[in-house]
């Protein structure tokens, strides 16, 4: 179901993809932001960068596609980019009122999905998770990879941007059911929120 979105990122379609559930029914495994390269398992993720390489190799000779990709997490109300941890994240209305914008996120370039996926497992690696009740590592945020795709053909005034958002939200919990305690239930209430 998100082969056809994946296709329209290089004619110019945006498009975000969510994994929302359960705290243990398996989202991060599903949308492979867990992912290590060589490892057992793939997801979402992994398999849109391998379709996209894919599309991109087909495209026609005679322009080039640039992509980008970002990683971040929300963590109780605070933005941490996973790229860059140790940066200041904001938000701040766009210049000419064209809506919010993330300002300190590292958007790293890459040309082959090696880069990508390793992106993605150096971002992974950084996510806030912790042991519930109901799942040993459980994720503790929201994590959002954003691929940014930006395709120009021959003629250099023909250029068309789109952008990937595909996220692993965290899990939906009850605190009875979780057991939560402390920083655990601090933390199950602002994912509920």
């Amino acid at each position: 179901c998100v082969e056809p979105l994946v296709n329209g990122l290089l004619a110019g379609y945006n498009a975000t993809v969510l994994a929302y559930g359960q705290t243990g029914s398996g989202k991060t495994h599903t949308m492979g932001t867990a992912y290590e390269p060589g490892g057992a398992t793939c997801g979402v993720i992994p398999r849109v960068m391998q379709t996209l390489f894919a599309n991109i190799a087909a495209l026609p000779e005679g322009g080039t596609v640039n992509l980008r990709v970002g990683f971040i997490e929300i963590h109780k109300e605070d933005i941490r980019d996973l790229l860059q941890p140790k940066s200041v994240v904001s938000l701040r209305d766009a210049p000419g009122g064209a809506g919010v914008v993330l300002v300190g996120v590292k958007e790293l370039e890459v040309s082959t999905v090696e880069e990508m996926a390793q992106a993605l497992a150096n971002g992974s690696q950084a996510r806030a998770t912790a042991a519930t009740g109901m799942n040993h590592r459980s994720s503790r945020s929201h994590a959002i990879f954003t691929i940014h795709v930006e395709r120009k053909g021959a003629d250099p005034a023909d250029v068309t941007r789109a952008k990937m958002h595909l996220v692993d939200l965290a899990g939906s919990e009850r605190a009875k059911r979780t057991k939560a305690e402390g920083q655990r239930l601090k933390e199950g209430i602002q994912i509920n929120k």
